[in-house]
């Protein structure tokens, strides 16, 4: 046997002992029964409560009322909710008093706006060409929505308190 083979037989070998001996010792280790202690402390595995993290009665409500992607996450302001060039003779007809805007999604070529009736109710999904109460979407960027009926325009504000903002 030339001395490599020599060698490495040895270092297998002596692995191997090393290994049954661990072993062993686990073995051992297992079936050893813990010392008996004077003091017996069972452990406690009751939930800490802590009332800062209690969900409260209306919290998906309260959440819901939080934009999500608004830097601040300021709810919502009730007045104004638009910025509006139509003529204010005829109210009934504009979608800005009887909408507020509360999303928009805009994907690729594709967009998306949520419109929300002031009266309550869930919020109406339009795409852009659609129309909201004869009211054509013209144009919709990621935070205001341009309507179009004939010559009259309005835009509603998703934020309307930054109108002035850049």
């Amino acid at each position: 046997m030339n001395r490599v083979a020599a060698s490495t037989a040895m270092i297998s070998a002596t692995l191997l002992s090393m290994c049954a001996l661990l072993f062993l010792v686990l073995a051992v280790q297992i079936r050893t029964p813990p010392p008996a202690s004077s003091a017996s402390v069972a452990p406690s595995l009751q939930p800490i409560e802590i009332d800062a993290f209690a969900p409260t009665a209306n919290a998906e409500f309260v959440m819901a009322q939080r934009p999500l992607f608004h830097s601040e996450r300021r709810t919502f302001a009730d007045e104004p909710d638009f910025i509006s060039t139509t003529d204010a003779s005829n109210p009934s007809t504009s979608p800005d008093t009887a909408y507020r805007l509360r999303g928009v999604v805009i994907a690729g070529a594709e967009s998306r706006a949520a419109f929300q009736p002031i009266s309550g109710g869930p919020p109406v999904w339009l795409a852009h060409g659609e129309t909201l109460s004869g009211w054509e979407i013209v144009r919709v960027i990621p935070d205001r929505v341009t309507l179009a009926l004939g010559d009259d325009r309005t835009t509603l504000a998703l934020y309307p308190d930054t109108q002035g903002a850049p």
